[in-house]
This record gives C-alpha cells, structure tokens and sequence, in this order.
C-alpha cells in the first residue's frame, strides 16, 4: 500500500450530533433536574423556557460550564460567536486575575458555540486556538513591558531591536486547538546581543526571563484556576534546554542534533503575533531540516521508530483506550497525513500546511490520495476530535480517555446524538480498528528491523544469487561480489547498509522471477538495477522507498528488463523511481495542457533563478518522458501517441525556454517596440521529427529562428541598447544555450539549426519576409520538402500565422511531375548511400529501402505535387498519419496504398523506438522486415 492510495472502506463516521432520542434513563433526568434547581437555588432568577433549554442542553455535556453559569447567570444566552477581548491588567498580578476570569468566559462560550450554536468542529478548534493566541499575546506583552522598565530593550550588535518570535507546535500550530489542551510552543531570537537598559541583561536570559514570566501568567494554578498550560518541552534539549534560542543556536542543534520525532514536531509549526515575519524567517532557515529537497522515504522508518516508543509509553501508562495516543486513535491518523508531507514536501511546497484538515485537502489536489479515503479520514478526524473535546469539557480537564462513570458516559453519549453509550462505544471502536487497519498498511511492522553489521549478514545475504538460473548465474555473482566491494558500499552507514541488505533479497529475487518468465540474461539485468542502486547508495531514503515498496521493484525489474535507457535514466535521477508509483498518470495518454499545468506548479516553487528554473524544465522532462516510455513499454500506448506526446512535451518546454531567455533579455536590454514576452516578435518553427510529432526518446530538435521584419532598424529601450538583429541573434543564441546547458540532470536536448536559409553558413535569425525570398527563388526542392513537416512550435502567434501562410504558398507552388520525382529521387539515393547502415542480416529502420524516410519523401512529394491543384489551399498537416489521410482525400494515393504505409509507418516507428529504449542502433533483422 502506497502514500498515494490509501484504500479504506467504510460508512463516514458522524460528525454532528444527531437528534436527540426522548427517552433517557430515570438517573440522568434526576441529574438534570436537580442542576436546574440547584441554578436556580444559587441565581435566585426563574429562567424563561428558551433559556432554560440552553441551560439542560449545558448541563448535559460540561459540568464546568453548569459551575460557571451558576457564578455569572448573566452569561447564559450571550451569542457565543462573539468572542470577548483580553482584559488588559496594570501589573502582572492584576493580568494573572483578569486573564483568569477571562478564559474561563471564553470557555463557556466555546462550549455554547459547540453544543448550543452546533458549529461544526473545525470552527470550534479554530476558535478555541484563537483564544489562546490572545491569552499568550498578552502574557508576552505584559511581561515584556516589565521587562523593558527594568533592562530596556533587547538589541543586537548593530543596535537593532531583536523580537521574540513564538513558534506554535502541535495542534495550535496547525490552528486545531483542544478545547482543555496544552499549548505547545518554542521560543527564539534572531540574534545575541543585550538589553540597552541601565540593568543590561544578554539577549538569551532577557528572552528566558520573558518566556518564564509569561508562562507563569498562564499557567499557574491559584484560587482562580488557569488561563493555559504552556508545554515548552518540544525545544531543543527539552526539559533541559534553554528557554529562547537565537536563530543560529536552532539552525545548528537542528543540523547536529535533531531527530525524526522533531521532523514530525515541526511540520505544525506556526509563528504567532506579534513576531510573525522573525518567526516566518526562522521557519525558512529550518525548512531543509523538516523537508528535504529530494523525496524522504527514509521517513518511514523515522515514523516507526517513533511510533514504537509511543506504543510502549501506552502499554506501560494503559492509554490503550486514550482516544489521542491509543491504537487507531488521533495520533495515528494524523501520522497518516504527515507522512506524505514529511516524504513529498521537499519536492511539493503546496503540502507544507499545519493543520491536519488542510493538509489532507491539499493530499487530495495532488492526487496523493483517492477522493473517498481523503473525505473518509477528514469524517473520522472530525469524529474523534469532536468526541475528545466533548470528553474534557466534562471537568475542563486535559484528559483523552473516555469516562469510566456510567452517568458520565450516558451524559457523553447522548451529547454526541447517539442512543446510549453502547452505541457510542461501538462507533468508536470500530472508527479506531479501521484507523489501526489503514496505519497497518501503509507502515507495516511497527519495530523497525535491527540494523545488521555488514560482515555478520553478507554471506547468507548475497548468495542469494546463486539462485540465479543458467549461465549467467557465475557472471551475477562476480558482478554481485564487485558490487559488494566498492568504495561507496564499503563506506555507508550502518543504517544505509541495513537498507541496502533489505533492498538486495527484494531485487534478486525479482530478477530470478522475471528472467525465469521472459527469458532476460540476469546478469544484465542485475548490472542495470546495480547502476540505480550504485547512485542512490549515498542518497539512502531512496533505498527506504524500494524497501517500503516491494511491488515498485517488481516494476522496475521489469522496465529495466526491457530497457537499458530506463536504466540510464534511474540512475542518472533515482527521484524518478517514485514515477513509477502513480499507475493513473502512466497509463494515460498525456495532453499538451496537463504538461503545461505541471509545468506551471513546478516553476511556480522556485525562485527566479534562471538556473532552478532549466533543472525544473529537465526534472519535468525527464519523468515525463520516463512514464511515456513506461507506457509504450507495457502497451498502454501506441508508437504514435508516444511520439505525439513527446513532441507536446517539446513544444511546452521550448515555449518556456523561449519566455526565459525572452525575460532575460528585456532585463539587461528592454524591449523591442511593440514586443513583450508574450508577444515577442519572434517565432520558433519546428522542423523534421519535431514538426512532424514523431519525436522519439533520444531525438534531437530541428530549429529554424524567424523575426518580424516591420521591427528591423528598431532598437531596444533598456540601459544597454541593442539594434534589432543583435537582440534577437542573442535571444536565439540564450536560448540554445538553455536548451543544450549541462545541468546536473544532463541537457534538456541536443539542437540542430542547419534547416535554416543557406545552412550552417546562414543567419542565426531571419526575417520572415527574407525567410519567404529565400523559399521562392533559392531553396533546393529538398528543403520545400522539409516544409512539409515544418510548423510554429514558439513564440508569437501573429509570426506563426505569417509563417502558416508563407509555408501554404510555396507548398502550392506549381511544379513540373518529372522534374519533381527526379529531384525527390535523387537526392533520397544520395541520402540512402552516405546513411543506410542496412546489411545482408540487418535493415536500417529509418534510412533503409522502405525506411521512414522513404515514406516520409513519398508523402513530401505528393503534397509538392497536388498541393498547387487544390481550389481551396488547404492547412496541410505535419504529421505522418495526417498527410496520409489528406492524400488519400485528395486522391494522392488510394485505399491499398494508404493502408500498407500507415501499418508500415507505425511498426517502423514503434520498432524504433524500442530499438532507442534498449540503447540500440535503428537496426532489426531483416527477416522481421520480410514477415511484415
């Protein structure tokens, strides 16, 4: 089971109480009737009926509520939406009594807002976590101010004031606050220095005295009650750590010392007023700790060893039926949803949220989880949420266990709208077991395996190869044994190497299975898997993700069995073995829009730097041309709507490509008049395998460059002008530069410009009326032919429409029937001599007799040929199957004929690129050629 589907059956928990059954049992009608006495005793003030019914409905779910109403009578029926300011307070003393009497107004009103208004959960625990922000901002304030009477205020060396930022964890981090709950929060400062006061106090101990004072004012217990508890135990060290940090001191425990647990801990963290830019700027700098930038599946094993503590406090406090830390309770739920955080967040910033609701919202956008399971989990953490606040409510007490007292439970049960506690009990085991069972699945055993010494475990381990069936079984185990012996497996960690021993069973024994049933040499294929998992030795989460899905190796032994390009490829970017886990997306025929929008959400998370940006344009192209290939490979596409896609997936990275260099340009020297980005004057023609959009997996890009000439004498209108033909020589030059960079990922692809007007000895750039010129009166019928299947892959739309219309005229141009197939002809044999590589045993699949390109001339001549008696000129296609429709209407060629080439022309395609996924020269034997 993956983070992405997690697939869990089931009726949506309630969330709202339900109506209330109109029987209830003779004890509990005692009970309310005697709280409505005794109110009435102690208020000395008949209630009306409307009010009194408010008053029952209280009484029913909180007798602290009941115990406040009876001290303020007047509260009753105050509109519990709206929320009462922090009374301010002259001294600490005073702001200790008011803060009190302040939070215990709040209380009652969130239980009215909750049991008498019926808000749904979601609004009662964001409005419970508003309350406690206020509270906490006047603590900090109030202490503050005492604080700068006596020491002033605290700076850094450069005499700036330092604030305190206020880091909120846990569930007011992620705005879900409990209604009786800790407030889990840490505390830091940008810099050291000290107070500029007469009594000058270092930075650290004036934050410590602050945090302590304000604390204080919250926690304290005295005659009357609480404001908060403030858990200050998640901050570095713990207990034992000091009380404010500077942002270094975090930065470096955090680099040195932190551990999975924190890694969890922080995902909810959220800077609170009045700090909130300091503590957004700390929370950036501890970003890589939290997230990292390549996928984490390492976190799987993070999160059970932290679960595996947890279940031992449980066992040895019995919470085994603590609704929060108990099997299928709300931790485990929301480990559910922060593992996919903790694993993707690095790569997708938009799951970077704290609350749990959010977060899973944002899961479901993403398509890293199914719509039922995401709405089914958001029910069921509703439900336990809104039973958990139902249960401290009772005393005000912070407490997760359901009660034990039968009129509690009955009070509790028919609170929530169920019969009785039976009911009620019921749901919520079997919410809880369901929860288990979803936890179970995606984790798996909550130990973690014991890592292994690698001289104790490698000879049991690695023999497995002998296994390994045929003659290839002695080359795997000296492949195997030189593998074991290198410096980079001789180095890992003790961790890495238990993970690597745990990784090698899986694979071998998919290598056995899969040579056993196609017959694949398994010594090459296990050198494919050890070329990935050589890679990824130092990058070891990705170890984790093949451990933590066995079924992923079997699809990768498979791809790799068919596929020494893929192999290629994985190990060039091992991030792209998590590709192979979204079945829905590789199994579908991609679409130009959906390369655009991924496109988009990509770029839209980095910085504007134009080197970021290229590695986006290669991550992007690389997995996508990772799930085409995985899809032709097993069938789910055809040879041409891969290389159709593929040729999408060029246009949608040479548009964005062209808008970089097009921005850089007007950086450094403005703008041509008239032109922009969008409309930049300028237009990229696709020519050969690019504008015929038969692209395959190793094609290089055909480029012709034209401007528009009504700019030429214009000069650009930045700080450094440029006259137009050096400004769009430059943009041409920038953007081939981008294209063909070498980024860590390798280049996006190789460009080829030689189409252009008189060659490689031409303009770099072109005017489109030149462009015209040349095309009438001086280009050879080889390259009209090449118009044929040229087309405006980039830039701006009016020179597309131009070049549209230049490309229809001179392919309507008149031409002699003779003359033309003996130029076709001519040149097709001097083409077949210098590049057919067909021999008596072997058949060249593009340059051979009845290759691609004889059907490609075919085609090209045909339409020099009728195109100029057609009364309408039509916009001729570029692509293969679409001119053999075309002639076919035009009567170019007849049914027989436009059958065999179309069947020709998809089995040589496909063949082709099989040929290039193997690493392969376009040659197969010529037998096969004559069964076809």
């Amino acid at each position: 089971m993956n983070t992405r589907t997690r697939r869990t059956r089931s009726r949506p928990p309630r969330v709202q109480p339900a109506a209330r059954p109109a029987r209830r049992s003779g004890e509990l009608d005692d009970f309310l009737a005697a709280r409505l006495h005794e109110f009435d005793r102690r208020s000395g003030v008949p209630l009306p009926g409307e009010l009194r019914e408010q008053l029952t409905e209280l009484a029913l779910v909180s007798d602290f509520a009941w115990e406040v109403l009876c001290g303020e009578p007047a509260l009753l029926g105050v509109d519990p939406s709206r929320a009462r300011r922090v009374p301010p307070g002259r001294s600490e003393s005073e702001l200790r009594v008011s803060l009190r009497q302040w939070r215990r107004r709040e209380a009652l009103r969130l239980i009215a807002l909750d049991v008498v208004r019926g808000a749904s959960v979601d609004r009662v625990m964001a409005a419970t976590s508003r309350v406690a922000e206020r509270g906490l901002a006047a603590a900090l304030a109030c202490a503050g101010q005492e604080l700068e009477q006596r020491h002033g205020l605290p700076r850094n060396a450069a005499g700036e004031i330092q604030p305190l930022a206020c880091i909120a964890m846990g569930k007011l981090g992620g705005a879900e606050l409990n209604f009786s709950s800790d407030i889990d929060l840490i505390f830091a400062f940008p810099e050291g220095g000290e107070s500029d006061g007469p009594r000058a106090l270092d930075n650290e101990d004036y934050f410590a005295r602050q945090v302590q004072r304000a604390t204080t004012l919250l926690s304290e217990v005295n005659e009357h009650g609480y404001c908060f508890r403030v858990d200050l135990r998640l901050r570095p060290f713990g207990s034992a750590g000091r009380l404010a940090l500077s942002f270094d001191a975090m930065e470096q425990y955090y680099q040195r010392e932190g551990r999975d647990w924190e890694r969890f801990a922080w995902i909810r963290a959220r800077p609170l007023m009045p700090a909130v830019a300091a503590g957004g700027d700390l929370l950036s700098r501890l970003q890589p700790f939290v997230y990292r930038r390549y996928l984490d599946f390492a976190a799987f094993d993070g999160l059970r060893e932290l679960k595996a503590r947890m279940d031992q406090e449980v066992i040895r406090r019995e919470w085994v039926d603590d609704l929060k830390r108990g099997p299928g309770g709300i931790r485990e739920l929301e480990f559910l949803v922060q593992l996919p955080q903790l694993i993707r967040g690095g790569r997708l910033p938009d799951l970077r949220l704290t609350g749990i609701l959010p977060a899973l919202a944002c899961q479901l956008r993403h398509g890293l989880i199914g719509r039922a399971e995401a709405q089914w989990l958001a029910s069921a953490y509703r439900f336990l949420r809104l039973v958990e606040n139902r249960v401290q409510m009772l005393d005000d007490q912070q407490t997760h266990r359901l009660p034990t007292e039968a009129l509690k439970r009955e009070r509790l049960a028919i609170g929530l709208g169920f019969a009785d506690w039976p009911a009620l009990l019921a749901e919520i085991d079997g919410l809880r077991e369901r929860i288990s069972q979803a936890y179970g699945a995606v984790l798996g055993p909550v130990s973690p395996p014991q890592p292994r010494s690698a001289a104790a475990d490698a000879p049991g381990l690695w023999e497995q190869a002998q296994a390994l069936e045929g003659d290839s079984a002695v080359g795997a185990m000296a492949v195997l044994r030189h593998f074991q012996s290198i410096p980079a497996v001789q180095m890992m960690s003790a961790r890495g190497r238990a993970r690597l021993d745990r990784v090698m069973p899986l694979v071998l024994s998919a290598i056995q299975a899969h040579s056993e049933a196609s017959g694949c040499n398994a010594e090459t294929l296990l050198q494919r898997w050890l070329s990935v998992l050589n890679a990824i030795l130092r990058r070891t989460s990705y170890l984790a993700l093949l451990t933590e899905r066995p079924g992923l190796v079997e699809e990768a032994t498979r791809l790799l069995g068919q596929s020494a390009w893929m192999a290629q490829l994985l190990a060039a970017a091992p991030v792209l073995l998590d590709e192979l886990l979204d079945a829905r997306r590789r199994n579908s025929v991609p679409r130009r829009e959906d390369y655009e929008s991924l496109l988009r959400a990509e770029l839209d998370h980095v910085e504007r730097d134009l080197e970021q940006q290229v590695e986006v344009l290669r991550r992007l192209q690389q997995g996508e041309m990772l799930r085409l290939a995985y899809g032709f490979l097993e069938g789910h596409l055809d040879a041409v709507s891969t290389a159709a896609s593929l040729a999408d997936l060029a246009d949608v990275l040479l548009t964005e490509a062209l808008d970089m260099a097009l921005s850089e340009m007007q950086r450094q020297f403005g703008c041509l008049p008239g032109t922009s980005v969008e409309r930049p004057g300028m237009v990229v023609i696709g020519y050969g395998s690019l504008g015929g959009r038969e692209l395959n997996f190793a094609s290089d890009l055909d480029l012709v460059c034209l401007y528009d000439e009504a700019l030429v004498g214009a000069e650009s209108d930045g700080p450094r002008q440029l006259d137009h033909h050096r400004y769009f020589v430059r943009t041409v030059q920038r953007l081939v530069h981008l294209l063909t960079a070498q980024t860590p990922l390798g280049p996006l692809y190789e460009i080829d410009m030689r189409l252009r007007p008189n060659g490689s000895k031409g303009l770099l750039i072109v005017g489109h009326e030149a462009f015209e010129r040349y095309q009438r009166s001086e280009a050879w019928t080889w390259e009209q032919q090449a118009l044929v299947r040229a087309r405006a892959v980039a830039g701006d739309r009016r020179m597309a429409a131009r070049f549209e219309r230049i490309r229809g005229e001179i392919l309507a141009q008149r031409r002699v029937a003779a003359d033309l197939a003996n130029e076709v002809g001519s040149m097709r044999t001097r083409m077949r001599a210098e590049l057919d590589r067909s021999d008596a045993e072997h058949f060249d699949l593009k340059q051979g007799d009845g290759g691609l390109v004889d059907i490609e001339f075919e085609l090209q001549q045909g339409v020099l040929q009728l195109a100029a008696d057609c009364p309408r000129r039509p916009r001729w296609p570029t692509a293969t199957p679409g001119l053999i429709e075309r002639l076919l209407d035009l009567g170019g060629l007849d049914s027989q004929r436009a059958d065999w080439l179309g069947r020709r022309h998809r089995w040589l395609l496909g063949e082709g690129m099989r040929c290039t996924l193997a690493l392969q020269p376009r040659l197969v034997p010529a037998d096969r050629l004559l069964r076809l």
